[in-house]
């Protein structure tokens, strides 16, 4: 029996590069109806203020796909990654509008006072050092330069203690943080203005984001008739949430 070969041109490779085409189209798909991801993009961009000459700084930049959304309105952007595979697939997706380079944020390569912004989505609760990573942070930033970032919080009065402990687990948190916490150790790091608040508070968001973690994103699909109300209700005012949205200037 002859083995299937993978020869250009042929039937078995061109599968397997519609394979490849159907997966990153299922990606992107998901990321743009994930509600809890897109409030937390929007929060971004209105308080971003991108300019055209603006050079950019995505910490966790992982798959791209955000990096590349954020470089539509800027000179440059830049996305640091620690892991190969996600770099990679950056590098091959989305290079050609974004520069990406494997580095942690605890230890960023670049010159002092060289970026107009920085932007982050979920990634300052992974990072083992994020004191040092906000100094690094503070450091390449151009004066007046901005941050803006969103982090997991979890301290939401839905949300079980044991899910916490959970969700720090699976998904490799160093770390959770309430307003307050944020907010000193960004001010311990020499940001001042600096701006926290809570997203994904309601009762329902909350739900979505948990049913999110335990089926992962097949719930985005049977919640999609809900995303208006998730939408609305996440980012009403509360004292508590599952995110958090910071923004800081240096």
């Amino acid at each position: 029996m002859q083995a299937n070969v993978l020869i250009p041109g042929g039937s078995t490779f061109r599968s397997a590069v519609n394979s490849i085409k159907k997966i990153n189209f299922i990606n992107v798909l998901v990321k743009r109806i994930n509600a809890g991801r897109i409030m937390e993009i929007k929060h971004i961009m209105k308080n971003a203020g991108f300019k055209d000459t603006d050079v950019v700084l995505d910490i966790g930049s992982g798959d791209g796909y955000w990096t590349n959304y954020f470089s539509q309105d800027c000179l440059k952007v830049i996305g640091v990654e620690p892991y190969e595979e996600h770099l990679q697939m950056a590098k091959k997706n989305y290079g050609s509008s974004c520069v990406f380079t494997k580095a942690v944020a605890e230890n960023l390569n670049f010159e002092s006072n060289c970026f107009n912004k920085i932007v982050s989505v979920c990634v300052f609760e992974h990072l083992v050092n994020d004191k040092r990573a906000f100094s690094e942070m503070h450091r390449v930033l151009k004066p007046s330069g901005k941050l803006v970032a969103t982090v997991d919080s979890l301290n939401s009065i839905y949300i079980k203690a044991s899910h916490r402990k959970s969700h720090m687990t699976s998904c490799y948190c160093s770390q959770l943080y309430t307003e307050e916490s944020i907010t000193e150790k960004l001010t311990a790091a020499g940001f001042k203005n600096i701006k926290a608040k809570y997203l994904m508070s309601s009762r329902l968001a909350v739900f979505y984001e948990m049913l999110s973690e335990k089926i992962g994103a097949f719930s985005f699909f049977i919640l999609l008739p809900l995303y208006p109300i998730i939408m609305f209700s996440g980012n009403s005012k509360k004292s508590s949430g599952y995110k958090i949205f910071v923004s800081a200037e240096k």
